[in-house]
């Protein structure tokens, strides 16, 4: 069974390379490599295989997977734990999330802070990705970006208030004019003018139309 599951893994790996990386492409990210390294640890009392070598094993069979990945053009996979930066391992997790959305039953996904080092365009694409993944569960994302939160069918304002010697956090939902606000604020500063606000209703007005278009399937 060890020895079938890791043939089908092997097949598999070559699947979702093939997906995250269509996946980051669409996220901006086409310069990165990606690969799945799947590796077994030799052990004279572990497991058999049919040619004969045995491996060490657990409950998930005796393959080690890992995620590898190179996010500059010239430099050589390595783990991606190891390598990637708060904003890229959020976009990574995001692309595998898209690749493998029907394939995984995870309830509630969480991003927090998936904006750092994107701009508007991309910003833009991420907030429609972050949207699709809603089709079959919650989704929760921490953003500083306006164009990934006009994407959002609830928006909460979250502010840290000092009381005493107690630091509080309060969340409010913002709704109507005052998701407007918010969203002006975040384009503008602030110091937002009517214009910001002119471009903050536009950005939310375009969201939902695609939404709208890109309804989710009952």
């Amino acid at each position: 069974m060890a020895f079938e599951l890791s043939q089908v893994r092997s097949q598999a790996a070559g699947k979702l390379v093939t997906e995250v990386i269509n996946e980051l492409r669409d996220l901006k990210m086409p310069q990165v490599q990606f690969e799945v390294s799947i590796k077994q640890q030799p052990a004279e009392e572990g497991i058999p295989f049919p040619d004969g070598r045995t491996f060490v094993f657990n409950k998930a069979g005796v393959d080690i997977v890992e995620f590898m990945a190179s996010t500059n053009l010239g430099e050589p996979v390595k783990p991606l734990v190891k390598i990637a930066s708060t904003g890229e391992i959020s976009r990574f997790m995001l692309a595998l999330k898209g690749a493998l959305s029907k394939a995984d039953n995870i309830p509630v996904l969480v991003f927090d802070e998936i904006d750092i080092g994107v701009g508007g365009r991309s910003g833009e694409i991420i907030g429609k990705k972050l949207w699709a993944l809603t089709q079959n569960r919650q989704v929760i994302c921490v953003t500083h970006l306006p164009q990934i939160a006009a994407f959002a069918d609830s928006h909460y304002h979250i502010q840290k208030t000092v009381d005493g010697n107690r630091t509080l956090s309060n969340l409010r939902i913002l709704e109507d004019e005052s998701r407007t606000e918010e969203l002006a604020v975040m384009l503008a500063g602030l110091q937002y003018t009517e214009a910001s606000v002119s471009s903050a209703r536009e950005l939310a007005q375009k969201a939902e139309l695609w939404k709208e278009t890109h309804g989710k399937t009952p």
